[in-house]
């Protein structure tokens, strides 16, 4: 079989990396799947149907993690159907969509030869899980009945580490969003009006991780439809960060959410695959012709 990489890993040149090719594995969803397959099922059958496991165990185009929002009239036909969703943290959750988003200029730009690439970064890991457990909250309120669906955060074979990584960036990630809201609330900060600039920039450090905290603790005391298989860890000290931190201005805050953390890059351990390799099974291996198209990635912007 052909290389991944058949130049070697060390070049930075998206050249040696690729063809002129998109070799990404672009994926259905399994509950897009699940959705197929109930319609596809005549009425009678759906309504003898009481468990449904919907595995989600690698990257999918399309937003997957609103996709269970298509099985929601199948659970309000039957309301014994439960639905229980699994999204692998590894090989899907924790890693970004961006080479899926139509503004990127190639869905290979992800898989560049620079090692920063091969290992997971802090910065994208509770935004990543977050997408997740906001479109599981959002159900209930879309119509979907209760104690019908629930989503499983899957961190097999390797909890231990998740549960490190939970408690070093998405524990830290609430307690900062919850100094951030104490701080406004007390009056020690300005919250920002919508009207002073761009929300992604300085004067918006907070909006991100809204409804992190409430989603932790209702995880944490079992009252969410959110389950891990794995320990997520004790909150930060946030009223710690509200001393810290006063007088800090709003680009004070962005700044040391972004620069602050312990830990900026984590790697795999066993028996979980390097990161390199959770990766390159997404790509189809270099064709052995190495044909290039005119509509290649040539000059692709990495």
């Amino acid at each position: 079989m052909a290389a991944y990489w058949p130049h070697g890993e060390k070049t930075g040149y998206i050249e040696d990396v690729i063809t002129k090719r998109d070799r990404v594995k672009h994926r259905f969803s399994a509950a897009a799947a699940a959705i197929l397959f109930m319609e596809s099922c005549d009425r009678t059958l759906r309504m003898q149907l009481r468990k449904i496991v919907v595995r989600e165990d690698r990257k999918a185009v399309g937003h997957p993690a609103r996709h269970a929002q298509g099985l929601i009239p199948f659970c309000q036909e039957n309301p014994l159907l439960i639905v229980e969703r699994r999204v692998d943290l590894w090989r899907n959750a924790i890693r970004s969509e961006s080479h899926y988003r139509p503004n990127r200029h190639h869905p290979m730009s992800d898989y560049t030869t620079n090692r920063r690439d091969w290992v997971i970064e802090s910065d994208v890991v509770s935004d990543n899980i977050l997408v997740w457990i906001l479109e599981a909250l959002a159900l209930a309120p879309a119509g979907m009945p209760g104690k019908s669906f629930s989503l499983v955060l899957d961190a097999e074979p390797a909890p231990h580490l998740m549960t490190q990584m939970f408690q070093a960036i998405v524990q830290r990630d609430a307690a900062w969003q919850q100094a951030w809201d104490e701080s406004v609330k007390r009056g020690i900060i300005k919250e920002p009006s919508w009207l002073d600039g761009d929300p992604w920039d300085e004067y918006y450090p907070s909006y991100t991780f809204k409804h992190l905290p409430q989603a932790l603790r209702d995880i944490a005391e079992e009252k969410s439809v959110v389950r891990c298989n794995f320990d997520i860890g004790e909150p930060w000290d946030f009223e710690r960060l509200v001393r810290e931190h006063k007088g800090w201005s709003h680009a004070n805050w962005a700044k040391g959410w972004a620069d602050e953390r312990e830990r900026k890059i984590w790697e795999t351990e066993s028996p979980l695959l390097s990161w390199k390799s959770i990766l390159e099974e997404n790509l189809l291996p270099v064709p052995d012709d190495h044909v290039h198209f005119s509509y290649s990635d040539r000059g692709l912007d990495l």
